[in-house]
């Protein structure tokens, strides 16, 4: 057994779809299907179960693939560890932005100033969320919070009510949030963090809110919201002044509602000097950011 055939095996497990496997490998198809054959040939079980040109991670699969998963990411962390026993050249920072994107750039530009030999590798993409063993750390949203030894809580923030300047309730003062079901809502994707934290407040005001509009890009979703194509929940502290887009905010005033602001890594991955150096940024960033 090969350390290649674990590797395509474990792309094709998480593509569960050959030619897109392919082509993240940047192989032929017919390669990659003889490569993952062989694999099953020699374990003496199918891993994949078959429907056409589908296939499906099966039981054993699933199996293999946790097994895959322990080989690949101890060669991984071994290589990361000896980088920095060796002051080598270290693998970039692997990072996931799923909230507080709008403060990527001030956060870069800051540790940048003070580490500038450290490298980058961010991901905004709301699929890989915090569950990718290539990542290292993960910048996240939630409506609710509990310590664990792989999350640090960076920020409590309010949730507040944005609406379009010219909308009815503009001139309002707070605003209860029950009193909004027949409201259009905004959000970001279903995948986002943002929508989850709106539904969760909604459900908690005894209603499920009408998503009329729904976007995966931050910069654009404020744009929306001042076209009055919605009102929205959004962090108060975080998400830059929205006044510049025609959106004026206002407080919940019926139920609390509050984000946490995550920073989350795995306590099973070996985290790199760079990434620990970056985790500890990243603490003191938001330290100074709550205390504004």
């Amino acid at each position: 057994m090969e350390l290649l055939q674990l590797y395509y095996f474990r792309v094709t497990a998480r593509c569960e779809h050959i030619s897109a496997a392919a082509r993240e490998l940047h192989i032929a198809q017919p390669a990659l299907s003889q490569t993952i054959k062989r694999l099953e040939n020699e374990l003496g079980t199918p891993l994949f179960d078959r429907t056409g040109k589908h296939i499906r991670l099966n039981d054993c699969g699933r199996v293999f693939l946790k097994y895959t998963d322990t080989v690949l990411n101890a060669l991984s962390d071994a290589k990361a560890e000896l980088a920095d026993m060796n002051n080598a050249n270290p693998q970039p920072v692997s990072f996931s932005v799923q909230a507080a994107s709008s403060l990527l750039p001030d956060i870069l530009e800051r540790f940048r100033s003070q580490q500038p030999d450290i490298h980058f590798q961010i991901s905004q993409s709301a699929a890989v969320r915090g569950s990718s063993d290539d990542i290292d750390l993960t910048l996240h949203a939630a409506a609710t919070f509990t310590q664990t030894p792989e999350t640090a809580l960076l920020l409590e923030e309010p949730m507040v009510i944005a609406l379009p300047g010219n909308h009815p309730l503009a001139g309002e003062g707070p605003l209860k949030l029950r009193a909004l079901a027949n409201q259009p809502f905004a959000s970001l994707s279903r995948e986002s963090n943002l929508y989850a934290i709106t539904r969760h407040y909604c459900a908690l005001a005894g209603f499920e809110p009408q998503i009329s509009l729904s976007c995966d890009n931050p910069q654009a979703f404020r744009e929306l919201l001042g076209l009055n194509m919605g009102i929205a929940l959004v962090p108060a502290i975080t998400w830059p002044d929205m006044a510049g887009s025609g959106i004026v905010t206002r407080p919940v005033a019926d139920i609390p509602c509050t984000r946490y602001l995550l920073l989350s890594w795995k306590c099973s991955r070996y985290l790199s000097a760079p990434a620990a150096v970056f985790r500890s940024f990243l603490i003191d960033y938001f330290k100074e950011l709550a205390g504004r």
